[in-house]
């Protein structure tokens, strides 16, 4: 293969332009997402969900990571559990999954906290990142119909990756990596499955009940209702809880619906779940999406923590932040979000339910960071603003 050929560096006014032209771009790159970012009507591509369940890691075997994908594991490792007995030093062989995948989730050995993975995908490999073991503390209530369905083994929390086609991943010191399975989807058709163009993303204004923010309804993201099994349960609710996805901070406007697919996918056809957990969603643009079915307006019991659905609903935001802020346009939409189910349910932000505040933090009742060091900082905004 023939060398590319270096290019002349730009001179005078040509390089002037060039330079301001960077300026501009990187200045749109950091500025911070505004209220014209948020919510607003437009067309959306929803692709077919294509997964697939890899096994086959094999033994430990030197990892090709490096001196920075050591110490960044080593750091990542302080906030996600046990880390490796040398991290990034052995690690499972690369396995190529049988196509492009956007999101994957982990079958885990029995006892293990959690695993240790990076993928490749066209900007080559990923830093290692740690996922957590799904908490006893998630799911359906015991005793549930739905609970007796769930899929009884240990599973991990759900990774967003972008598109990724190889996976390398690694346990905890003791726990063999043959014995991870991946579970990973494609929910942005990267695998060249069947797309649809949902137009009106948003509802209409003529459809909103009373303070009723926009939200995304279940149809308008692509929620597969094949997915779904059975009905929704209903109880009267008396407590907001709050969560986050635990999945990447930085995904686009177009990947946000897709993660909300994948998070449904996962919480069905893999945890088998009788719907998706949560109530509501939000993404970082201040996106409102429809979680579980049964009514937006109904005390729909989820599966977003466990002895602790019925009476309560759950809302969480698209992202990761114990390890970051949540942007503020996302904070207000969670808030109004908020505010909203209060009105419906006659829920006072000052109030108590059972002994405690009528919003919490999903660690207040889990053995979990969720929804973060950063958003639960500031659940005492939102109680003294809703209701």
């Amino acid at each position: 293969m023939t060398p590319p050929t270096r290019r002349a560096r730009p001179t005078g006014r040509r390089a002037v332009s060039l330079t301001l032209a960077l300026i501009a771009l990187l200045a749109l790159a950091f500025a911070p997402v505004s209220a014209a970012d948020g919510p607003r009507a437009s067309e959306m591509m929803v692709a077919e969900t294509v997964a697939a369940s890899i096994d086959g890691f094999g033994e430990r075997v030197p990892a090709s990571s490096g001196v920075v994908d050591r110490v960044n594991r080593r750091l990542s490792s302080l906030f996600g559990g046990s880390d490796p007995e040398v991290p990034g030093v052995r690690a499972s062989a690369a396995v190529a999954s049988p196509m492009p995948f956007t999101s994957v989730g982990f079958e885990l050995p029995e006892g293990t906290d959690g695993v240790w993975f990076r993928t490749h995908g066209p900007e080559g490999w990923s830093s290692w990142t740690h996922l957590e073991a799904i908490d006893l503390d998630d799911g359906p209530d015991l005793g549930t119909d739905e609970a007796a369905d769930a899929v009884d083994r240990e599973f991990s929390e759900l990774a967003w990756v972008g598109e990724a086609t190889h996976l390398e991943v690694d346990t905890a010191a003791g726990y063999p990596v043959g014995g991870v399975t991946a579970h990973v989807a494609d929910t942005m058709g990267l695998a060249g499955g069947p797309v649809e163009t949902v137009t009106g993303l948003l509802s209409d204004a003529g459809e909103e009940a009373r303070g009723r923010p926009d939200v995304i309804r279940r149809s308008q993201w692509g929620a597969n209702e094949n997915w779904r099994r059975g009905n929704p349960r209903y109880a009267e609710v008396g407590q907001g809880i709050v969560h986050h996805t635990a999945t990447r901070n930085y995904y686009s406007r177009d990947e946000a619906p897709a993660i909300v697919r994948s998070i449904y996918h996962y919480h069905t056809q893999v945890l088998g779940w009788a719907d998706i957990g949560y109530n509501l969603l939000v993404d970082r643009f201040g996106r409102i999406y429809e979680g579980r079915a049964g009514g937006l307006e109904r005390g729909v019991v989820g599966a977003h923590a466990r002895g602790h659905n019925t009476g309560t609903f759950g809302i969480s935001v698209i992202g990761n932040y114990h390890d970051a802020p949540a942007r503020q346009v996302a904070f207000d939409a969670l808030t109004d979000a908020i505010d909203w189910q209060f009105d419906v349910h006659g829920i006072s932000g000052r109030g108590t339910y059972q002994g405690r505040s009528t919003l919490i933090g999903h660690r207040d009742v889990g053995s979990t960071v969720c929804p973060g060091y950063y958003l639960y900082r500031r659940l005492g905004e939102i109680r003294s603003a809703v209701g």
